[in-house]
């Protein structure tokens, strides 16, 4: 086996993936890629391991993986092309490489690349150093299409998703809620008399009360959970494995937090307020009727409270 590249070949990617699932219902292929990987001497280096698309599935969920290098054929029914639909299906975004032993190569990696795949390797060629360049390439390529995304995607002023990227997100919850009953809950806030805001302080004032409430739903939401500006003073917040309860109960102290944290604006305390909705998923809608009915829910309590835009 060839060794590894040398340090002066290897680029310093502090970030460059750690993490790495290699599926295969071949143990002793799969032993041999895990080899190759360990000898890579990634900083802290992981690696799972699956044999079939359904376990795959449940580790990609579950954990934070960097990459997939999946064997093409996985099972007399499953290929490396159906765990990366199911994949991409349940939004995971990772690089994923899949690994042949066909003779046809050629025809099957054109397939492959045009499927999505990041890069295809023969059986003959998991070597340290093919592995080295395929996972770096992987890699640099998933980071420069993540940056693309995410500035499509994230509101400028507050740094959240924006709505575009929060619709995505609760099909994805949507999707995974049902798969493995499991639930999640959407609310919907926005803040009150923004508007005298603006009126009486300026827009600045009113931008600085925008970041700030974003900085306070990153300060008590997990990492788990989706936060987005919506449109003006909306806001959006996924609460990842949320019954009904515990997100009434976190909108409540979501509520009472930023009416007991004034903005300092140039030396001015001003005590903003919130009305918010919660929706809980049942099963039947889609991301827009989920999201609608939690933003129905708020209008319904900021009315009930009589307070102004």
């Amino acid at each position: 086996m060839n060794d590894v590249p040398s340090s002066d070949n290897k680029l310093d990617f502090k970030n460059l993936p750690a993490r790495v699932l290699i599926v295969d219902d071949s143990p002793p292929d799969a032993h041999i890629v895990k080899h190759s990987v360990t000898r890579l001497e990634l900083n802290g280096v992981e690696i799972f391991c699956a044999e079939t698309v359904t376990e795959a599935l449940e580790i990609l969920e579950g954990r934070a993986i960097d990459i997939c290098i999946s064997d093409y054929h996985l099972s007399p029914t499953e290929t490396s092309l159906d765990l990366l639909r199911a994949a991409r299906h349940h939004g995971i975004k990772i690089p994923f490489v899949s690994v042949t032993g066909r003779t046809d190569e050629d025809s099957l990696a054109h397939e492959l690349l045009s499927a999505g795949f990041d890069d295809v390797l023969h059986k003959d060629d998991v070597l340290d150093a093919n592995l080295y360049r395929i996972i770096r390439n992987a890699w640099l390529r998933n980071q420069h299409t993540q940056t693309l995304e995410d500035r499509a995607g994230t509101d400028e002023l507050t740094g959240l998703d924006n709505r575009r990227s929060m619709m995505r997100r609760i099909d994805v919850e949507f999707t995974r809620s049902k798969r493995i009953n499991i639930p999640f809950s959407i609310l919907y806030m926005d803040l009150n008399r923004f508007k005298q805001l603006n009126d009486q302080y300026g827009h600045a004032a009113g931008d600085a009360a925008l970041i700030y409430f974003a900085k306070i739903l990153r300060s008590v939401t997990r990492e788990s959970d989706g936060l987005a500006r919506l449109g003006g003073d909306e806001f959006g917040v996924i609460l990842a494995q949320a019954s009904p309860e515990v997100a009434a109960e976190k909108a409540a102290s979501l509520s009472a937090l930023i009416a007991t944290t004034p903005l300092d604006w140039e030396g001015t305390a001003i005590t903003l307020s919130v009305s918010y909705g919660v929706y809980s998923f049942s099963g039947k809608e889609d991301a827009g009727e989920a999201l609608q009915r939690a933003d129905q829910a708020m209008y319904a309590q900021k009315n009930n409270r009589a307070v102004g835009d």
